[in-house]
């Protein structure tokens, strides 16, 4: 898989990319993927390979996350915003591009569309949400802590647990087996530093009713961690966004429920293309 350097800025430091595009460059739509806490861009390998014959699809390594760069400085959500802004030119995607992210990775992208959302074609969120509480936050603090003392193993299991209930073989099947095993392998300090940027998450009304894109909002049917009530409401708050609750998937429904998810945004394109060839803009009727 190739690498791209970001180049530093003002504000932000160089950083060491791993990337990967699959589809062809001239593909009628470039789909962008932001991947969860603790995970990377093999998330969306199954979703890619679906998507392939008519997207491209770009998905990447955090900073601090697989095999990109891991930083020693403490960085925040609006420096993982900055970094999709730097990598998508440096990849010289120059047209509108769609943007998708699962669970922090839609936090994280809900966050570039309040800021960049002239530069999306569209946006779509898997299991995210517009706030985390202060309760919340709390948690993924402490947890945070715990991480940068005990290692990733402290907290494996019930972020396991969390992440695939109600998924039956999770305990069996190989491939959640290797999902655990790819959150195991995390630098510690890595996650902690993501966890701290996630636990002071927080957009305001005024900021999501300014997105202006088509909005698609997923949520797993067994997702504990944001459940279905949490994406509904996430939805509500963007204009014309449409909401979608996924059989067969928990808070992973890329991972766990793959075709699922095709189906929903090959829907979504359709009716983009459509309103694209008649001049109008209404994609929410016809997702509808």
């Amino acid at each position: 898989m190739p690498y791209v350097h970001l180049e530093a800025t003002p504000t932000q430091p160089p950083l060491c990319i791993r990337y990967e595009a699959t589809g062809e460059p001239n593909a009628p739509h470039t789909l962008v993927c932001i991947h969860e806490l603790g995970g990377a861009l093999d998330t969306y390998q199954e979703l890619a390979r679906r998507l392939a014959p008519t997207c491209r699809v770009i998905a990447f390594d955090q900073r601090g996350a697989g095999l990109s760069e891991h930083p020693i400085a403490a960085f925040t959500l609006g420096d993982l915003v900055a970094d999709i802004e730097r990598l998508v030119r440096k990849l010289e995607i120059t047209t509108p591009f769609h943007l998708m992210g699962l669970a922090m990775g839609a936090v994280t992208a809900v966050t570039y569309a309040t800021l960049h959302s002239d530069r999306l074609r569209s946006l779509i969120l898997c299991d995210g949400t517009g706030e985390i509480l202060p309760a919340a936050s709390r948690y993924i603090k402490d947890r945070a802590n715990m991480v940068r003392q005990m290692g990733m193993r402290a907290v494996v299991d019930e972020s396991f647990m969390n992440s695939f209930k109600g998924i039956l073989d999770a305990n069996t099947d190989p491939r959640w087996q290797a999902y655990r095993c790819r959150f195991l392998s995390n630098s510690p300090m890595s996650y902690a530093m993501h966890s701290d940027a996630l636990a002071e998450a927080h957009l305001d009304d005024a900021s999501l009713q300014s997105i202006a894109c088509p909005t698609l909002v997923m949520t797993g049917v067994d997702d504990f961690i944001w459940p279905p009530k949490i994406g509904r409401r996430l939805a509500e708050r963007i204009p014309g966004a449409t909401f979608r609750i996924l059989e067969g998937a928990a808070h992973f429904p890329p991972v766990q429920a793959p075709d699922a998810v095709v189906q929903e945004v090959e829907a979504l394109f359709a009716s983009i293309d459509r309103c694209s060839e008649s001049g109008t803009s209404a994609v929410r009727d016809q997702l509808a």
